[in-house]
């Protein structure tokens, strides 16, 4: 997966996560895959900008 689509170890545990759980905030990504949160920030949004995951603003857990 990672060659297909270009991204890391860590970018692919996120997703898998995201599939798993379909709503989950920023923070408990970081407490999942053992990252801090600005490496896991970093890794969100390079997943946004490739289109591979999608962003709610404003949810009540976020």
């Amino acid at each position: 997966m990672g060659e297909e689509y270009g991204v890391s170890f860590d970018s692919h545990l996120i997703l898998k996560l995201i599939e798993e759980k379909q709503a989950i905030t920023p923070g408990q990504l970081a407490k999942e895959i053992g990252g801090g949160a600005p490496k896991t920030s970093r890794k969100i949004n390079t997943l946004y900008r490739k289109g591979l995951i999608t962003k709610e603003f404003g949810t009540p857990d976020d």
